[in-house]
């Protein structure tokens, strides 16, 4: 009894120690903490006389909502980049993006000569239900013309509630006359994985556009169809993914880390917002040398799992140097606390890939400055002068700045006859023009496939066609840049027989940056063994 005694009465006292030393600070501090929340609250009131100037009595007729989301920007810029208000418009757009999914009628499409025109219907959606065809051009959407429609007044007008009906008016070639087609509105997978494919016998890969809720899930589909097919190498190709679900990044990470191994960590000052993630052991692993490539757009997401595979010594990075984004930010739904609210993407910590490094590269400049200088040749930061850290085998990596590439690559450089060919959609409009189905169709299938080629004739009458329809091209322009024009040509034929993963399939020999990333596999096979040799990691 009396140890218990004892044992209250010194809690007692300790807590009358504690609750003396909070009153001697609220003392001190006190005045300082009243000075600066009346110092904040006077700032709000100048704001919002302003505001209420402005809307009363300046020269012109003021929009107090512009006004308002100016000052918001304002406030968020002087935080970071990445810290941003989304109306709920745009809020909505973004939910879309995390979810993978949205509520449409399944077509890929482009503006052509004024009219939203379908370059591809995606496999089991409504458009294909409904006998949408690539190259069909809509002319009007639920009785409203879309002549001169910008492509985000086509996505407002296609896009809506799942199982609702939009009516289109389109224009078909071989028809005379205007065909109507109703179709009803379903679920759109936003696919984070458009293609993964086997590129020789013992190489498979796979391209990751975006990281969402569904990215781990279509990444596994596509790692188990590439094991079927006798995968011995995988190249992952991360190149222009700016990013997204951090949760996703950890998803793909863990694929290829033993379990225990962190793949990435986040501290800031909000206790909620300190968590590290590690590998678990429930997850497919792979066990297959792996080279990942990234260029200057692979920011984030991309960055979390080219870090985690380059720091535990499990892959090796080539490319460009990655664009270098290493804040976490959280969402907060503002819809509640006021009508017409959006959502709030507020900064709240900075991520740390395995070995500890921070890869963030400096933005004091401001956001344009950033973003430009993220994303330009030449004006990035030299990660070497940044702080060193060493992977379990030696390896020397540095922080700030982004992720260096184990081995640096140039950039693949768009030719301009080509550039010029896809932004007047003359390989898109070729093929799918009635009069030439007869010209392409002597080469088939597989076939066709395999060889990756165009004949002379088909080239031909595509020179014909394009100095037809453009008058800044000539008949020996192009046929100067055949070697170029062919391969174009015959992805274009691909992509109309058999889709997206098709077309890539014809260039994939011709990316030079891929072609960069598969003569490495054997260094990734190296590292590997090595790896096995020690099964050292960075853990708990």
């Amino acid at each position: 009894m009396k140890s218990v005694f004892s044992c209250f009465r010194s809690s007692r006292t300790r807590n009358t120690v504690i609750l003396g030393a909070t009153a001697v600070f609220l003392a001190i501090c006190a005045p300082s903490v009243m000075a600066a929340a009346r110092g904040f609250y006077a700032r709000l009131t100048i704001l919002s006389t302003i505001v209420r100037l402005a809307r009363d009595v300046y020269v012109d007729e003021v929009d107090t909502d512009r006004l308002m989301d100016g000052a918001i920007d304002g406030l968020l810029d002087r935080l970071d980049p990445h810290s941003d208000y989304l109306p709920p418009e745009e809020a909505a757009r973004f939910g879309e993006r995390v979810r993978g999914s949205f509520g449409g009628v399944g077509i890929y499409y482009t503006i052509i000569e004024g009219l939203p025109t379908v370059t591809s219907v995606i496999e089991g959606g409504p458009a294909e239900h409904a006998g949408l065809l690539s190259g069909d051009r809509i002319l009007s959407v639920n009785g409203l013309t879309t002549v001169n429609w910008r492509e985000a007044e086509v996505q407002e007008h296609l896009k809506g509630p799942v199982g609702t009906r939009v009516r289109l008016e389109i224009r078909r070639n071989g028809r005379e006359t205007p065909l109507p087609v109703e179709i009803v509105r379903g679920v759109i997978p936003l696919k984070s994985v458009p293609y993964a494919f086997m590129l020789d016998d013992s190489t498979g890969y796979i391209r990751i556009a975006n990281f969402a809720q569904t990215t781990g899930q279509e990444v596994e589909e596509a790692l188990g169809r590439l094991n079927n097919a006798d995968m011995r190498y995988l190249v992952l190709d991360l190149r222009d993914n700016g990013g997204g679900e951090l949760n996703a990044a950890v998803a793909v990470a863990d694929f290829f880390l033993d379990a225990g191994s962190v793949i990435v960590s986040q501290r800031g000052r909000w206790e909620q917002a300190n968590q590290t993630f590690f590998a678990t052991s429930g997850s497919r692993k792979v066990d297959t040398p792996v080279v990942v490539l990234i260029n200057r757009g692979s920011a984030s997401a991309s960055e979390i799992v080219a870090g985690a595979l380059q720091d535990t010594d499990r892959g090796i990075i080539v490319g460009q140097q990655s664009f270098g984004k290493g804040l976490v930010q959280r969402q907060f739904d503002l819809s509640q606390q006021a009508q017409g609210g959006g959502v709030l993407l507020l900064t709240v910590a900075r991520y740390y890939t395995p070995t500890g490094r921070l890869i963030q590269r400096e933005y004091g400049a401001g956001t344009a400055q950033y973003i430009l200088s993220g994303m330009t040749e030449g004006v990035r930061e030299d990660t070497s002068q940044g702080q060193r850290f060493v992977t379990p085998l030696g390896r020397v990596v540095y922080g700030k700045g982004g992720i260096s590439p184990d081995y640096a690559i140039p950039r693949n450089e768009p030719d301009p006859v080509l550039a010029r060919l896809y932004s007047s959609a003359l390989f898109f409009r070729f093929v799918n023009d009635a009069a030439n189905t007869a010209v392409a169709a002597p080469q088939r299938g597989e076939e066709f496939r395999a060889s990756r080629l165009v004949d002379d004739r088909l080239l031909s009458a595509f020179v014909d066609f394009c100095v037809r329809m453009d008058s800044s091209f000539t008949r020996s322009k192009l046929e100067a840049e055949e070697n170029s024009v062919r391969p174009h040509l015959a992805a274009a034929i691909a992509e109309k027989m058999w889709g997206q993963q098709a077309r890539y399939r014809v260039l994939a020999p011709f990316d030079t940056e891929l072609s960069a990333a598969r003569a490495h596999l054997a260094d990734a096979r190296s590292l590997l063994n090595r790896s096995r040799s020690g099964r050292t990691h960075i853990g708990r």
